[in-house]
């Protein structure tokens, strides 16, 4: 309704001006319309964004307000924390610092303010998300109990996703340009001409963290490995088929899920947002996203197999420990035809073809996918069960 009141109000006080869908030659002339035209070409985006963020703040002010009730149930302390809320609204507008104005409630009811505070259009999603997760887990300790259960692995991935958020925001490179510039230059990875020390550990954090959790589940799929299981399945190709599906499934969500990240981070702080790369000469986005995607996939594969390899024949979980740590030292500069850390850009920055590269993986995976049909065959797993 307020959304309503408040496009009537601006209808009528545009009576009798010309209508439009471009910035005026005076819109530069006043604060509001000079940041926004800075983020939107036309007012139509400015003024859609402005009404969709205007029902996100209210829609966080209001979840607020209720999460609040549900754990006093009175009226009188709703009352009184409604009226605070007011209070602070108007004391933050009025008598707030410049050093306190990220603190400042009308710094989010006006977008343009919020604009010029935080130079991103991604703020307000971004509260909104933090917002309701922060929610969501409060009210699992209504009447003092815990209501939603984390098993150590959960955590581990909210950590690993923590870890991995935060490492794609500090990995920000002054010679980025675009948003692809900073995603090829995070994801350089290590080649036989050299490195960069923070593209390197950044590489093992994303990929052979991700590995690292992968050991976990299927240390776990070993362990609980029976013969009621085997039944069940009617068939050992059948079982192993059932979960690593889910985990390439997930290696493609994950993939997803980095390149969006990254994606967003850059915007946030402030790089063009352009598909195209500006770092390095002949590098088209495609080349770009198939390497990412494709290649990085193959190489994610080739690690799992690997494992998956190892875990039947010494039947040992350190052993993939071992294994992630020996792929860690094989990612340095200096080891040719090893199948590690092909998916960074590096290789193709010194002229490698992404073709040849999901070629030459992919024939490595296959070799060992044949190396696992074996020890299924021969029923090798089945040994200590």
């Amino acid at each position: 309704m307020t959304i309503f009141v408040w496009l009537l109000v601006a209808f009528i006080m545009t009576i009798g001006f010309s209508y439009t869908n471009e910035w005026s030659l005076g819109s530069n002339s006043f604060v509001t319309t000079d940041i926004m035209s800075q983020y939107f070409t036309t007012p139509a985006l400015a003024l859609i964004y402005q009404i969709v963020m205007f029902f996100i703040t209210t829609l966080i002010i209001l979840t607020f307000v209720n999460t609040t009730y549900v754990f006093l149930q009175s009226w009188k302390w709703i009352s009184f924390v409604v009226t605070a809320l007011y209070i602070f609204s108007l004391v933050s507008w009025k008598l707030f610092p410049e050093n306190l104005t990220k603190v400042s409630l009308s710094n989010y009811v006006a977008m343009y303010q919020t604009l010029n505070l935080w130079k991103s259009t991604f703020t307000t999603p971004i509260m909104a998300i933090i917002s309701i997760v922060l929610i969501y887990l409060v009210l699992q300790f209504k009447d003092g109990k815990l209501k939603v259960s984390l098993t150590s692995f959960q955590m581990g991935i909210a950590v690993y996703l923590s870890i991995v958020v935060l490492g794609t925001y500090f990995m920000t490179d002054i010679r980025s340009n675009t948003v692809i510039d900073l995603f090829l230059l995070n994801f350089f990875g290590t080649s036989s001409s050299g490195y960069t020390l923070m593209s390197y550990l950044y590489y093992i954090v994303v990929f052979f963290g991700f590995l690292y959790l992968t050991q976990v589940y299927l240390t776990r799929e070993f362990s609980e490995l029976s013969y009621y299981k085997i039944i069940r399945y009617s068939s050992m190709f059948k079982w192993m088929g059932e979960w690593l599906r889910k985990i390439l499934l997930m290696a493609m969500l994950y993939l997803a899920f980095i390149f969006s990240l990254t994606l967003i981070v850059a915007y946030s702080r402030g790089m063009e947002f352009s598909l195209q790369v500006t770092v390095v000469e002949d590098m088209t986005f495609a080349s770009l996203l198939y390497h990412f995607f494709i290649n990085g996939l193959l190489q994610l594969s080739i690690y799992l197999l690997l494992m998956i390899t190892l875990q039947i024949v010494f039947k040992r979980s350190s052993t993939n420990l071992l294994t992630i740590a020996f792929y860690i030292a094989l990612l340095f500069p200096g080891y040719k035809y090893i199948p590690v850390g092909l998916n960074g850009y590096s290789h193709l920055i010194n002229g490698s073809s992404p073709i040849v590269i999901s070629l030459y993986l992919f024939l490595v995976a296959l070799i060992e996918g044949i190396c696992i049909f074996y020890l299924l065959k021969k029923k090798y797993v089945l040994e200590g069960v």
